[in-house]
């Protein structure tokens, strides 16, 4: 007697998560350096110190040149920072639903978002949850590799099929 193991289908589901979140990669990988150019200007524009608050917490005195570390700012030079990030998102045409947010974050948040849907629609073909790869050991580094897996694997159904919009 032969038992034969039924391989999971392909579903439109899936090819249409995968294309989601290859098109909001490629939307990131668009927008970061025009973001991170201006962010880096308007740093070296403004050159805002660390604040007192950290500099008592032993971060050492020094200029603020790098968008990851703006947290370090005093508040009146945050309020600058994001003004004048603001006015160069309008001079780059960059849309946001609120003039409040970051084109990037927005972006990364949108792939963040199309990548869990995707992970979600692969469960009958990998049995891994997002919370089951998060929750592992090297959850992030492993959820990232089955984002990368599972697109290498969905990439064929998605490269020039025009039945997936």
């Amino acid at each position: 007697m032969t038992t034969t193991t039924q391989r999971p289908e392909i579903t439109d589901a899936m090819k249409q998560a995968a294309k989601n979140v290859f098109v909001a990669m490629a939307y990131t990988r668009t927008i970061r350096p025009i973001v991170e150019e201006y962010q880096k200007r308007v740093l070296a524009e403004i050159k805002p110190p660390v604040a007192e608050e950290w500099l008592s917490r032993g971060i050492a005195s020094r200029l603020i040149t790098d968008a990851k570390d703006t947290y370090l700012m005093e508040d009146k030079d945050f309020q600058t920072y994001l003004k004048r990030c603001n006015e160069e998102r309008i001079k780059a045409r960059l849309h946001v639903d609120n003039e409040e947010f970051c084109p990037l974050l927005v972006a990364e948040d949108l792939q963040r978002q199309a990548e869990r849907v995707f992970i979600e629609t692969m469960i009958p073909i990998t049995h891994l949850t997002p919370e089951r790869v998060l929750f592992s050991e090297n959850g992030l580094a492993n959820y990232d590799k089955l984002i990368d897996l599972s697109l290498r694997l969905l990439a064929p159904y998605v490269k020039n099929n025009k039945e997936v919009k």
